[in-house]
Parts: C-alpha cells; sequence; structure tokens
C-alpha cells in the first residue's frame, strides 16, 4: 500500500546499508561508516550497536542467520 506505518526514534542520520536476520525481527544498518545499528522490528526501538568500524560501508547476513558481514573500506 505504499504507507508509512512507523517511525524509528534515534537512529543515525545517515544509514548506508540495511539487512534483515532471516526469520528474525532485527534489522541491522551501517551508519556514516562508524558502526552497526540494531533494531527490533516488532517494537521499533535500536535494541544495539556494534562498534567500531572505520568506514563499514556494506553489509550482508548469511541465509542461516548466525553471521553478519559487513564491509570495512577504511584501513585502521
Amino acid at each position: 500500500t505504499n504507507l508509512i506505518t512507523a517511525t524509528i526514534s534515534g537512529l543515525p542520520s545517515f544509514l548506508e546499508t540495511i539487512a534483515i536476520r532471516p526469520n528474525s525481527q532485527n534489522l541491522y544498518a551501517t551508519n556514516a561508516g562508524s558502526d552497526v545499528t540494531i533494531v527490533n522490528l516488532a517494537t521499533n526501538s535500536i535494541i544495539g550497536t556494534i562498534t567500531p568500524f572505520n568506514g563499514a560501508r556494506g553489509l550482508a547476513i548469511a541465509p542461516n542467520g548466525n553471521v553478519a558481514y559487513v564491509g570495512n573500506t577504511a584501513f585502521s
């Protein structure tokens, strides 16, 4: 129906990549290259952050949902 059904407060202003874990209600999003935010889609709330990254630009979840892969473009 192309309608906004909910909003999520507190997300960083610059999200790059998102992925949803299979059979889960968690969304993972890279934020301007510095970290990954975890959002519970059932409650539309941020439940965690994975840090630190230096250039996180890509994100993929393994088909079994057990591993997340984050592409890091900068050297540290």
